[in-house]
């Protein structure tokens, strides 16, 4: 409910107030006054206004994964209003965070990529040595 603020730092203020039994104190006491809605439309839209008021902002979400559909690309993924935006790179916009983390899962698939040859060599190494184990004679 709406009320008004007859005495006090807040004395011709206009707030709203919960409908409570503390709120009535006050109306008995004179401090405050209240100030009865025209319909129920105005009722509704100052309700709208203290509802949009008491949400959080809205915040843009960030991540970094790998793409399985575009070859294992890491990319920056952007929330923000349910829309969602992929990046090859860190936009203008993406915080610190986002940028370190894309950096070093980048730096590790390279990393990854340039060490690709040993372990495919050491994948066939363990191929034989697991035939040569599997087809050993056993007393």
């Amino acid at each position: 409910m709406k009320i008004k603020f007859l005495t006090g730092p807040k004395q011709g203020q206009i707030d709203h107030a919960p409908d409570s039994q503390e709120t009535l104190l006050l109306v008995k006491a004179g401090i405050i006054e209240i100030i009865p809605y025209k319909g129920f439309r105005e009722r509704l839209a100052d309700e709208e206004k203290l509802r949009q008021a008491a949400q959080p902002a809205p915040v843009a979400q960030w991540s970094v994964q790998e793409s399985v559909s575009s070859g294992g690309k890491i990319l920056v993924i952007k929330t923000y209003l349910g829309e969602v935006t992929y990046f090859d790179a860190p936009p203008q916009d993406c915080p610190p965070a986002v940028v370190k983390r894309w950096k070093e899962k980048v730096d590790l698939e390279r990393s990854l990529a340039a060490d690709q040859p040993k372990i495919e060599a050491a994948k066939r190494a363990h191929a034989a040595q697991e035939a040569r184990e599997r087809d050993a004679r056993r007393y």
